[in-house]
């Protein structure tokens, strides 16, 4: 299967045309008709600054840094804007940029602080952020996996949902994580499935 890599509505339109068999994406609001969508995990909310950012307060950071802003067009975008606006906070934008990656690998160079999901699958390469917790009420992103009802393929997509929540449980997913090995799901080896 070739990984494709774009925002939820762009990744849900391509897979409700069949240009893809799925997608990892954010829950949208709604649903197209024909689409399954299988939660994978929910990823809280935090604040990214720079390591010697002046505050712990994500409050405060929020309304004195600039904020880098996660592009408008992605559904956990929505999520962020409904909270800054549900808590009056008022954000002086700087940048707005492309994937959460890109916010990640920018908060270390402090051009401002951004609000970005605690990953359910943390990257061995780490980079040298701030991470704050927004409290106890803070937003969710809802991240799972969407196809095809009518797709020919789901039982091979129910082996990548599987190995999607394995990697979640596990906090990986590469080979070399411990238990990995032991708890494949074989979806490389399925024989007497030619989807």
């Amino acid at each position: 299967m070739p990984v494709q890599i774009g925002l939820t509505r762009q990744l849900i339109s391509d897979t409700q045309r069949g240009v893809i068999d799925a997608a990892v994406v954010s829950r949208p609001p709604s649903l197209p008709a024909g689409m399954e969508f299988t939660l994978v995990s929910e990823e809280k909310l935090q604040l990214l600054a720079a390591p010697g950012a002046i505050s712990d307060d994500p409050i405060h950071l929020l309304k004195t840094e600039w904020f880098i802003r996660f592009n408008r067009d992605a559904v956990v975008s929505e999520v962020i804007e409904n909270w800054l606006r549900s808590r009056d906070i008022q954000v002086r934008e700087t940048m707005e940029l492309e994937s959460l990656e890109a916010i990640s690998s920018m908060a270390p160079a402090n051009p401002g602080v951004s609000l970005v999901p605690v990953p359910c699958v943390v990257s061995p390469f780490e980079l040298p952020v701030k991470r704050l917790s927004l409290g106890g009420d803070r937003p969710k992103r809802a991240l799972g996996m969407i196809w095809r009802r009518d797709s020919s393929k789901k039982r091979v997509l129910e082996k990548v949902l599987t190995a999607l929540r394995l990697a979640v449980d596990i906090g990986g997913f590469t080979p070399e994580t411990p238990g990995f090995k032991d708890r494949a799901i074989g979806v490389a080896t399925d024989q007497d499935d030619p989807a």
